[in-house]
């Protein structure tokens, strides 16, 4: 990038301020590999397995940011300062607006281990692992972006129009310069506007690095979009307006952005941020989340990036950042969860997958209440200090816990969340699965954990199956 291109992005951040969403950076950082980088493999040396991080390039698509206003407005301050005296190089110029970007972001660690989310080692693939489709995420390299449709919408008026109308088979497509503000209507003439089976709503998030058409959502109103039956909602920015913790107030209006209903649904390769409440309620049906990137999901008591009732849902190659959880699931007993090759950026604020008890006793321990009917949480890469999953109800069929990498050491954890009490794993070892999980990011060591005696460690550095 040069020192004129860098110059005009840093005009146009001051000039216009650093307001939610005001500005648009999109594109691969410097220091991000080529897709396809490799790393040396894991080896094996007197008996204990040494793993390696692989690399993974992979770009940020992003047009909705939550920074905190005074520390990124004092380091803008100091670049224009920089520019002014003529201080800087190119590379050090660079190297100040790539900082400046990451506190735009608010992406927690993840730039630090983006060449790291997974590791290879004996042709097994521990951590988060990006597939043919594009990048986790989703963004620049997704393949599956839609770029016209059945109707073309560029303001609310089209929008509107085409949601009435379009029908099974149809797409409505938004175009990707469009900021489209669903607030005053909403309010007015569509308190709820439903998406009818079998229509796909598109924009172009990724295209030649395009960030996709946006849908703004107002504090005023509680749901963006319902769905029903085979509903697709792909390459769209959906941007709540409440991105606060509120942690110790009494009340607040909750937001979502999708209520997802409806046997068939899939929502793909989105950005969706702002959302006290959820980005995304999976209530009923089966409901199939991937590439998408959720972020500043936050309330009190709520704030999920992806929460389950009463729906089977399947979220791979998302990325998670600034969540109170990136996926809670909850409702006994109808729901279920198979969460693969997701990413979380670092900074939850409690549990990153947070399984809740159900109301209902399970069959197998009258003592212990039931939730979900299955939980798998596989290959995915948690980069936060946080929790990355608590145990405290029993899937009604199967949990399994593999091949995860979790950035702290093992010990880190409580050992009665992460395993479930010694009594409780008496119960359910024939139906626990936790295995082969990687802790500690800095220095890797994978983990067999299957036994009802928590007090059993493997030795650092070594994998052992205590099953």
């Amino acid at each position: 990038m040069n020192k004129s291109v860098l110059i005009s992005c840093l005009a146009v951040i001051l000039a216009f301020g650093v307001g939610y969403g005001s500005v648009m950076l999109i594109g691969r950082h410097d220091n991000a590999p080529s897709s396809g980088a490799s790393a040396t493999e894991g080896t094996e040396e007197n008996g204990v397995l040494s793993l390696k991080n692989m690399t993974e390039g992979i770009a940020v698509t992003s047009s909705s940011f939550y920074p905190d206003n005074n520390s990124l407005f004092n380091k803008l301050n100091l670049i224009q300062y920089g520019i002014g005296k003529g201080i800087f190089s190119d590379k050090s110029l660079t190297s100040e607006l790539e900082a400046a970007i990451r506190e735009l972001e608010q992406l927690g660690y993840y730039y630090d281990y983006i060449n790291k989310t997974f590791i290879e080692n004996n042709g097994a693939v521990y951590g988060a692992k990006a597939d043919e489709r594009g990048p986790i995420g989703g963004g620049d390299g997704y393949k599956d972006i839609i770029t016209k449709g059945t109707y073309t919408c560029y303001d609310d008026n089209t929008f509107y129009d085409a949601a009435g109308k379009a029908k099974e088979g149809d797409v409505i497509f938004i175009r990707g310069d469009a900021v489209i503000d669903l607030s005053d209507m909403k309010i007015t003439d569509y308190p709820t506007l439903q998406l009818k089976p079998g229509v796909t709503i598109a924009s172009n998030r990724g295209q030649n690095g395009a960030a996709g058409g946006k849908l703004i959502f107002s504090l005023h109103l509680s749901t963006m979009f319902k769905t029903h039956n085979n509903v697709r909602i792909t390459g769209l920015v959906l941007q709540g307006s409440d991105a606060a913790t509120h942690e110790g107030e009494e009340s607040y209006v909750s937001t979502l952005g999708i209520i997802a209903q409806g046997a068939g649904v899939e929502i793909d390769n989105c950005e969706i941020s702002g959302f006290n409440g959820a980005a995304i309620s999976a209530t009923v049906g089966d409901i199939y989340i991937h590439h998408c990137y959720i972020h500043h999901c936050r309330g009190e008591n709520q704030g999920a990036g992806i929460q389950i009732t009463k729906a089977a849902v399947r979220a791979e190659y998302n990325l998670f950042s600034n969540c109170r959880n990136a996926i809670k699931l909850s409702g006994a007993p109808a729901g279920s969860l198979v969460a693969e090759n997701n990413v979380e950026a670092g900074n939850s604020l409690e549990e990153v997958i947070c399984i809740k008890s159900g109301s209902i006793s399970s069959a197998l321990d009258s003592s212990v209440k039931q939730t979900a009917s299955t939980v798998v949480i596989r290959n995915n890469t948690i980069l936060g200090k946080s929790l990355p999953y608590t145990i405290s109800s029993i899937p009604e069929n199967e949990l399994t816990v593999e091949n995860n990498i979790f950035s702290l050491p093992e010990a880190s954890y409580p050992t009665g969340l992460l395993y479930g009490t010694s009594e409780l794993m008496q119960t359910l070892k024939p139906y626990y699965t936790i295995r082969s999980n990687v802790f500690d990011i800095l220095s890797p060591a994978a983990y067999t954990y299957c036994t009802a005696d928590p007090g059993a460690r493997p030795a650092a550095g070594a994998e052992s199956d205590k099953g």
